[in-house]
C-alpha cells in the first residue's frame, strides 16, 4: 500500500518521529473503505519504529467503554522492550472504524474527541475513518492533522499486482487484469489482493 500512497507514507512516518508533544497530536485518516488506510498507518507507524497496537473503535460506543478502555493502552508501554538493547519502543496506536461509533453512539464518540484534545504523550495515535461528511466528524478535521486517502489508479493497482508474482506468467496482461479488478472490486484493495491470490492458486 505503501508504493500506491508514498507521498502520504512520508508524511505520516515524517509526523509519527516528532518529539512530543507533537501538534497535532494525532492524525485523521478518511477516505472509502477498502483502499489501504489502515494498511498505510500500520506500514508507516512501524518505519517510524512503533510498536503497533489496533484497537476497534466501533466496538467502543460507550463514553465509559472508551474511557476504560483506551485511556490505559494510551498509558501503556510493552515491558519486553525495556530488554531491548535499544531501549523501550512507543505504541503506535491505530484508532480503526471510528465511524462505527456513531451507529447507536452513547457518548463514545465525543469522549474519544475529549481524550483526543488532552493527549500529549509519547504514543502516536492514527484515526481511520471511511465517513467524513457528516458533522459528528468535524472536531476530528479540526483537531487532527487530516490526510484524504483516494481511491487507486489502474497503474497503482498495475503496480501492487506485479508485486505479488514472481514471474509474470505468459499471455497474462497485467494492466488489462488490474483494470479489470479495479472495475468489479470498486477500488478496494483487499478484495483486488485476494482476486489476485485466488488467480494464482488457479495457475
Amino acid at each position: 500500500m505503501a508504493m500506491i500512497h508514498t507521498s502520504l507514507f512520508t508524511q505520516i512516518i515524517d509526523w509519527a518521529k516528532k518529539p512530543a508533544p507533537r501538534t497535532p497530536s494525532s492524525l485523521f485518516l478518511y477516505g472509502p473503505p477498502g483502499i489501504g488506510k489502515t494498511t498505510l498507518a500500520r506500514l508507516a507507524l512501524e518505519q517510524a519504529g512503533y510498536r503497533v497496537v489496533e484497537w476497534n473503535a466501533s466496538q467502543h460506543r460507550h463514553k465509559a467503554a472508551v474511557e476504560e478502555s483506551l485511556v490505559p493502552l494510551l498509558r501503556s508501554c510493552n515491558v519486553a522492550d525495556f530488554f531491548r538493547p535499544e531501549g523501550p519502543r512507543n505504541l503506535g496506536i491505530i484508532l480503526d472504524e471510528i465511524d462505527g461509533m456513531s451507529v447507536g453512539d452513547k457518548g463514545g464518540l465525543s469522549e474519544l474527541v475529549r481524550i483526543l484534545k488532552e493527549y500529549n504523550g509519547h504514543n502516536a495515535i492514527v484515526c481511520i475513518s471511511n465517513e467524513w461528511m457528516e458533522k459528528k466528524f468535524q472536531p476530528f478535521l479540526k483537531l487532527c492533522k487530516t490526510f484524504q486517502i483516494s481511491a487507486p489508479s489502474p497503474s497503482d493497482v498495475f503496480a501492487l499486482i506485479k508485486t505479488q508474482f514472481d514471474k509474470v506468467p505468459k499471455n497474462c496482461d497485467l494492466m488489462k487484469l488490474a483494470t479489470d479488478l479495479l472495475a468489479v472490486h470498486s477500488g478496494d484493495l483487499r478484495k483486488i489482493l485476494q482476486s489476485v491470490r485466488e488467480i494464482k492458486t488457479d495457475m
